[in-house]
């Protein structure tokens, strides 16, 4: 089995592959049909590199974040009377006008 060879990536070379990825809009197989023909190597080894800088640097788009909602109480519910005592302590009561709920 033959010896692979490793090729490493010259400053150059990322440079264009930056500029490249940015000119195709994060498209990285159309960077890659490009950049395959200007760099004369294998498209799997650019293709990967491509997505490497793709999640790594991001130089077009700005990462989304998903914005969680904070759990608001439930409308109907209310909260405990200042003579209510327990003989426990629950981290939290919600009082209900049918019952009570207890959260240990």
């Amino acid at each position: 089995m033959p010896k692979r060879k490793i090729i490493f990536w010259t400053t150059p070379e990322l440079k264009q592959a930056k500029e490249c990825l940015i000119k195709n809009d994060n498209n990285v197989s159309a960077a890659t049909r490009e950049l395959t023909k200007k760099l004369r190597r294998p498209a799997t080894g650019i293709m990967f590199k491509l997505h490497q800088i793709k999640k790594i640097a991001n130089p077009v788009a700005g990462r989304k974040t998903r914005v969680m909602g904070k759990k608001d109480k439930p409308k109907n519910a209310l909260e405990l009377p200042k003579g209510f005592s327990f003989d426990f302590t629950p981290k939290r009561a919600e009082m209900f006008q049918d019952h009570v709920r207890l959260y240990f």
